[in-house]
C-alpha cells in the first residue's frame, strides 16, 4: 500500500503544529507526492520549509487531491469540512483535537475521516511543527457507520506510510475517552483563557497548552507513555504549571462576571449532551422510502387522485378460496393472549420443519423464533451478530432497510455492487473484505431485481465468506415465487451454515399476509437466545392471533399459495410482453426497469404525478433504474403499465 501512495496527490488545508508536522513527515516519505497547502491565513505556517507550496485558497487544491487534511482552527474547520467534501472527490481527513463539533458537521459522510494525532511540541516551544513528532505516535482514526470501507482504508495507509500508530474508535468511544482525560482540562484552558489570557506568562497555556498540559497530567502513564518517549515531556515540569493556573483561575473567577455566565453555561450545556447523544442513533437511520412513498400515496388519495399502487412489496391480488377460508376460520378461533417471548411451540415446531428442508440445516423448535414480520427478525439477527464498528457486506442493489437495519444495530453496511445483470461478483465480495468484516446479507429472489441466484453463482461467494468465518443472513422471503431456475437456499451451499448461518422467512409475500405481521428466523441456539432476550423487551412476542394463522397456513400450505403464485406468474408474462426494458425477472414479483441513464427519481416523481407509484432505483442503491412491483389486479396493471412504458422508453 505505501508504494500505492508513492505518487498521492495530497492538499492541506492549514499547517500550523500539526499539520505542517505533517506535512514535512509526508514530504520525507512520499518524495514523488503532489503536495499543495492552502491559504496561510486559515492557519499560519509555521515552517518556511513547506512555503513553496502555498496556495491561495483552499477551493484551488481540493479538487484535484486523493487526501484533504484539514489541519485549519476547530472553527474554520466546522466551516470549511462541509464545503471541502462537496468540493472534491477525495477522502477528507480531519487532524483538529477537538473533535465532536466536527461529527456533527460532518463526519457521517462516506468520506470524511476523523483524524486524532497524540503528540505535541511542548518542550520544544508549542506550535513548531516537527516532522520526527509523527514517526510512531498514536494516531487515532474515528470513523461512523457511514463512513465508506475504501475512505478507511486509505486513511488508515497514509497514517501508517507516515510512521504513525494508526488506532481506530468510532466518534462515540473516542469522545467518551477524551472526555474521561480532557473535558475538565478543556474547560480550565478556556476559563483561563476568559479571565487572565492577557498575561504574558500565561498566554501560551491559555490555549492548546494548557490542554495538552492538563491533559498528560491527568492520564494514565501507559495511555501516553509513547507521546512521552516522542516528545521528551517533563511532566514535573507540567504538573506545576499546571498547579499554578488553575491557582491563578481561583484567583480570577470572582472578578470575572462573564467567566461566571459562560460557566453557568457550559454547566447546563453538559447536562444536556446525554439527550443529545441518545438522539444520535435515530439521526443516522433513514427513514424507510416505501413507508414515505406510502405516505404519500395516502396524502394524494384523500385529495382525490387516483393512484395505481406499483410501488409496495405487497401482493394486492384476492386470496384464494381455501386460503380465505383457513384465515377466517383461524382468527375467529385464536386465543388472545400473551405467549413465550419466542413463539408458541408448535408454530416454532413447524418453522423449524420449513427451515430445515429448505436450508438442508436441521434445526429445531429451539433454533427458532417467531418475530414480528421478518423484518423484526433481521433486526434481531444484525443486533445478536453485530459489535459496534462491525461491518456488513450487502448485495447492491438491496432492499432498502437492509442498510438501515445494521445501522440500528451499531454496523456498518458495506455495499457490495452485483454485475449489470444482477448477479453476484465474487471480486467486488473480495475487495470489500476489511478486518472489521462481520456479516454478509444475501436475499434470493432478490428485491429489487427479481434475481435468482443459482448454486453456481452462490458456490464462488459462499466460499470466500467461509474462509473469514462470516455470519451469513439469508433473506428468502420470496422463495415461493421462482419463474426461472429453482430456488437456492445459500444457507444450503455454505460450509459452515450449522454455526455461522440464520434463516429468514415469513409469510407476508408466500401467503399475501402481510398485515399480520409474522416472520421467523432459525439460526444457531446462541444467536436465536440472544435474540429472544432482545425481544422480550421490545415487543414482548407476535400477535397470539398471528401466530395461530400462520400455524394454520403454514400446516396446509408450507412453501405458499400456489394459486397466488399462479396469478403472479401471469402478471409477469404480461410485463415481458409489454416492451418494457426490464432485469432478470426470474423470481420475486418485480421488474427492474432500466431507464438508460435518466434519473430514477425524477422518472418516479413523473409517474407518480401521472398516476402510478414505483419505486426509484436509487432508493436501492443504483441509479438509473426504476423498481415496478407487479403483483396487482389486470385492469390496474394493464393501465399503469402503458403510462410506465410511456415514461420510461
Amino acid at each position: 500500500m505505501k508504494d500505492a501512495l508513492a505518487d498521492l496527490r495530497l492538499a492541506f488545508v492549514g499547517a500550523g503544529q500539526i499539520g505542517g508536522s505533517l506535512l514535512l513527515r509526508a514530504r520525507q516519505v512520499f518524495p514523488n507526492a503532489k503536495i499543495a497547502v492552502s491559504d496561510p491565513a486559515i492557519a499560519p505556517l509555521q515552517n518556511a520549509a513547506v512555503a513553496d507550496v502555498v496556495s491561495a485558497d483552499w477551493a484551488a487544491i481540493v479538487g484535484d487531491a486523493e487526501i484533504i487534511v484539514i489541519a485549519a482552527p476547530l472553527a474554520a474547520a466546522i466551516e470549511l469540512a462541509p464545503k471541502i467534501l462537496a468540493a472534491t472527490s477525495g477522502v477528507v481527513l480531519d487532524v483538529g483535537s477537538v473533535k465532536t463539533p466536527l461529527h456533527t458537521a460532518a463526519a457521517f459522510h462516506p468520506r470524511f475521516v476523523g483524524g486524532h494525532p497524540m503528540f505535541g511540541s511542548e518542550g520544544q516551544g508549542f506550535g513548531v511543527a516537527n516532522a520526527a513528532l509523527v514517526v510512531d505516535a498514536p494516531f487515532v482514526l474515528t470513523t461512523t457507520p457511514e463512513t465508506a470501507a475504501a475512505s478507511r482504508d486509505l486513511a488508515d495507509a497514509f497514517v501508517r506510510g507516515l510512521g504513525a500508530v494508526p488506532v481506530h474508535r468510532s466518534p462515540e468511544e473516542h469522545d467518551a475517552e477524551i472526555a474521561r482525560v480532557s473535558h475538565l482540562p478543556q474547560l480550565a484552558a478556556w476559563a483561563l483563557a476568559l479571565a487572565v489570557g492577557s498575561d504574558p506568562h500565561v498566554t501560551e497555556l491559555s490555549g492548546p497548552g494548557l490542554r495538552d498540559t492538563t491533559r498528560l497530567a491527568a492520564s494514565p502513564p501507559e495511555m501516553w507513555a509513547p507521546l512521552f518517549v516522542a516528545n521528551a515531556v517533563n511532566v514535573s515540569d507540567a504538573v506545576d504549571a499546571l498547579i499554578a493556573a488553575l491557582a491563578r483561575i481561583k484567583d480570577a473567577i470572582d472578578d470575572a462576571p462573564r467567566l461566571q455566565k459562560d460557566l453557568a453555561l457550559a454547566r447546563t450545556t453538559k447536562r444536556s449532551w446525554p439527550l443529545v447523544r441518545a438522539g444520535r442513533l435515530a439521526d443516522r437511520v433513514n427513514e424507510s422510502q416505501t413507508g414515505a412513498m406510502l405516505s404519500e400515496i395516502v396524502r394524494r388519495r384523500a385529495a382525490g387522485e387516483h393512484i395505481a399502487p406499483l410501488h409496495v412489496g405487497e401482493p394486492r391480488l384476492p386470496l384464494s378460496p381455501a386460503i380465505e377460508a383457513i384465515v377466517r376460520e383461524a382468527l375467529a378461533a385464536a386465543p388472545i393472549a400473551y405467549t413465550e417471548t419466542k413463539g408458541t411451540l408448535e408454530l416454532r415446531a413447524q418453522v423449524a420443519k420449513i427451515a430445515s428442508r429448505v436450508t438442508g440445516v436441521a434445526h429445531t423448535a429451539d433454533e427458532a423464533i417467531v418475530t414480528s414480520g421478518a423484518k423484526q427478525a433481521l433486526h434481531l439477527a444484525l443486533a445478536s451478530i453485530l459489535a459496534p464498528g462491525d461491518e456488513v457486506l450487502v448485495a447492491q442493489p438491496a432492499w432498502v432497510s437492509f442498510a438501515e437495519l445494521v445501522r440500528l444495530a451499531g454496523g456498518r453496511p458495506v455495499p457490495v455492487e452485483t454485475q449489470r445483470d444482477a448477479g453476484l461478483d465474487p471480486d467486488a465480495f473480495a475487495a470489500a473484505l476489511t478486518s472489521h468484516t462481520r456479516a454478509a446479507i444475501l436475499n434470493t429472489p432478490n428485491n429489487p431485481t427479481g434475481a435468482v441466484y443459482s448454486a453456481a453463482a452462490l458456490d464462488a461467494v459462499l466460499a470466500l465468506f467461509a474462509r473469514y468465518d462470516l455470519w451469513l443472513i439469508s433473506d428468502e422471503l420470496y422463495r415461493a415465487f421462482v419463474f426461472q431456475g429453482a430456488h437456492v437456499s445459500p444457507l444450503s451451499r455454505y460450509p459452515i451454515a450449522r454455526d455461522r448461518g440464520v434463516f429468514i422467512d415469513g409469510i407476508a409475500k408466500s401467503h399475501a399476509m402481510t398485515g399480520l405481521r409474522v416472520g421467523w428466523a432459525t439460526g444457531p441456539r446462541g444467536v436465536i437466545d440472544r435474540m429472544v432476550r432482545l425481544a422480550s423487551h421490545e415487543t414482548s412476542c407476535a400477535s397470539s392471533v398471528s401466530q395461530h394463522t400462520a400455524l394454520a397456513l403454514l400446516e396446509r400450505f408450507p412453501d405458499g399459495d400456489s394459486g397466488l403464485v399462479a396469478a403472479v406468474a401471469a402478471r409477469r408474462a404480461t410485463v415481458l410482453a409489454s416492451g418494457l426494458k426490464s432485469g432478470p425477472m426470474q423470481g420475486a414479483f418485480y421488474a427492474w426497469i432500466d431507464l438508460g441513464g435518466r434519473s430514477s427519481r425524477e422518472v418516479a416523481a413523473a409517474l407518480l404525478s401521472a398516476g402510478v407509484a414505483t419505486m426509484p432505483g436509487a432508493a436501492f442503491g443504483r441509479e438509473g433504474f426504476l423498481r415496478v412491483a407487479y403483483a396487482v389486479d389486470d385492469t390496474t396493471l394493464a393501465e399503469a403499465l402503458e403510462i410506465v412504458r410511456e415514461g420510461t422508453i
